[in-house]
């Protein structure tokens, strides 16, 4: 019966979620990640998050619906169980690889870990004091999460079945003395671009979308909400090339704990 209650919460919120960003269900396709892949996804999070979620009093579980046909995914909390769960749209190989899927999950993670700004900030008639919003949970999860996720795996083997990009070595090798640090933030950038690109395919927009192509708006008001694909990207690189501790925890008011700068303007006024 709780089973069927925290389901039914979680897909309330879910639907919420998908009308206010206007996402489509996804069509069904195989779910083409193998259950040893999912399994060490889940692995790795709990490895590198368990400890911060029992620090905020809670649990930490992860849930992939592999017969829930969206390409959304959430970030939940209810009873002190800090819930992330990925749909079986955002599981095929034809458009999502490990990494985006881990830059995914990490984004969701951000929710609860992110630091801020925290929605309740930007609106008083939220009640969900805990979620950090969209743009804060992207920058964490290429400042933080995946620093810490990716730590002492085989980083080579990893890019071997990327197409080179200069660009991302590039601006890597200028940010990172350090060999793994380097090779991290070269597979973060790569899923950023793949994540996008995903982004894209589900929105049913075309992916024009790149480094070289930054978003120059600088807003009055933060956006509480998922800002547009190129900011998006913008986050994903700021914080892949942020030189930072990800052992750091970042913070809810002091918003320069865990980071390099401000965030980016095209979703954060400072």
């Amino acid at each position: 019966m709780r089973f069927t209650l925290v389901l039914a919460l979680l897909l309330n919120t879910f639907c919420q979620s998908a009308s206010a960003a206007g996402w489509l269900e996804a069509p069904e396709q195989k779910v083409d990640f193998t259950a040893a892949e999912l399994a060490q996804l889940d692995l790795e999070f709990h490895q590198a998050y368990d400890q911060d979620i029992q620090n905020l009093g809670g649990t930490f579980k992860i849930t992939f619906f592999k017969l829930i046909y969206s390409y959304m995914s959430t970030a939940t909390l209810i009873n002190d169980v800090h819930q992330v769960s990925i749909m079986a749209g955002n599981l095929s190989k034809k458009t999502m690889d490990m990494d985006s899927l881990r830059l995914l999950m990490c984004h969701e993670v951000g929710h609860f870990l992110g630091g801020g700004p925290r929605r309740i900030e930007l609106d008083s008639n939220e009640d969900q004091t805990w979620n950090v919003i969209e743009g804060a949970a992207d920058y964490f999860a290429s400042t933080q999460c995946m620093k810490r996720v990716l730590k002492g795996q085989d980083h080579v083997a990893a890019l071997l079945v990327k197409v080179a990009d200069e660009t991302i070595s590039n601006d890597c090798q200028a940010n990172f003395p350090g060999t793994e640090d380097r090779l991290i933030c070269e597979r973060s950038l790569f899923a950023s671009k793949k994540l996008i690109a995903f982004f894209a395919k589900a929105k049913k927009v075309a992916n024009t979308f790149g480094f070289e192509t930054p978003d120059t708006s600088i807003l009055e008001v933060t956006n509480p909400e998922h800002p547009d694909l190129q900011c998006r990207l913008d986050t994903y690189r700021a914080g892949a090339l942020c030189a930072v501790d990800s052992s750091v925890t970042m913070d809810s008011k002091d918003l320069s704990i865990g980071t390099c700068s401000s965030r980016p303007l095209c979703w954060f006024a400072p």
